[in-house]
């Protein structure tokens, strides 16, 4: 039995647009669902199994803000979540950029530390933090992060992620 559902996705500007969607819709097409995209209207139409059909309004959100689509179709294939975290919500304008730079680090140093403690992937694009992984690497990652924002330390956050680790693995 096949089933219909429309999803209005945040199509983005990018230039690749119409190749990133045909890729896609190849990836989808061979996982058996049908995929329509109308990028006037922003509607998107799919088509196919419902375990499938659930996935596909994540798998559409996580390419429109950045991650790679070879990313999103692990996601799509796996067991996965993913939490994205508005940067533009909780801080002023002003103070994006700064934490930004503190949550990746010196080049990459410190996104790289965490993704390795936490087993997450996280991808940071235009002012959003995506994690995406396990529920327990999400919420490991997570906690990270809003120390960040909240400005601690880096290496208080690697401390208390480690803490965290410890406590989730042995109960102490």
């Amino acid at each position: 039995m096949e089933y219909h559902r429309i999803f209005i996705a945040e199509l983005a500007t990018r230039s690749d647009l119409p190749l990133l969607y045909e890729e896609l819709r190849s990836f989808l097409q061979s996982q058996g669902v049908e995929l329509q995209i109308d990028s006037d209207s922003r509607v998107v139409t799919a088509r196919g199994p419902p375990d499938r059909i659930a996935k596909i309004s994540d798998l559409i959100q996580l390419v429109t803000h950045g991650v790679s689509l070879n990313r999103a179709q692990e996601y799509f294939l796996k067991d996965e979540y993913y939490l994205k975290i508005d940067l533009n919500d909780t801080l002023a304008p002003k103070d994006i950029t700064r934490t930004v730079a503190r949550i990746i680090g010196s080049k990459g140093s410190f996104k790289r530390k965490l993704e390795e403690l936490t087993e997450a992937d996280i991808i940071i694009h235009e002012g959003s933090v995506i994690i995406m992984g396990s529920y327990s690497s999400i919420e490991l990652a997570r906690v990270a992060i809003e120390e960040v924002i909240l400005g601690k330390p880096q290496s208080i956050v690697i401390k208390n992620l480690q803490r965290r680790i410890v406590k989730d693995i042995w109960g102490k």
